[in-house]
């Protein structure tokens, strides 16, 4: 059973961050991956909705990720920021993810 409501990775060059949420909101894992590591444990996870902020290489990871099976979800930059008052860490993020999908915020194409 995927215990998983949604992901969110903080792209980057080199290191990626990704926390998970559970249906409860919960925390399941917050983890620092290489760009490797990424792909690998990417294609292990179940199918589940997975939102980026849209910036230079987001499009390729986030077709990336539909391929694989993931349903995945840019946010423009302009909708980031006001979901939390600091997003340079996805440890962060927490609280702006229990309001992923908020109706008001359309999505970049992917």
């Amino acid at each position: 059973m995927n215990n998983i409501r949604l992901m969110a990775i903080d792209l980057a060059k080199n290191i990626f961050q990704v926390c998970a949420l559970d249906k409860n909101d919960k925390v399941l894992f917050n983890k620092r991956l290489t760009r490797s590591k990424l792909i690998e444990f990417m294609s292990q996870q179940k199918p589940s909705s997975v939102y980026m902020e849209a910036c230079y290489s987001s499009h390729y990871w986030a077709r990336w990720l539909n391929q694989i099976g993931h349903n995945a979800f840019l946010i423009p930059a302009q909708h980031v920021l006001p979901l939390s008052e600091v997003i340079k860490t996805i440890a962060m993020m927490r609280l702006p993810l229990q309001n992923v999908p908020d109706p008001q915020i359309t999505f970049c194409s992917c």
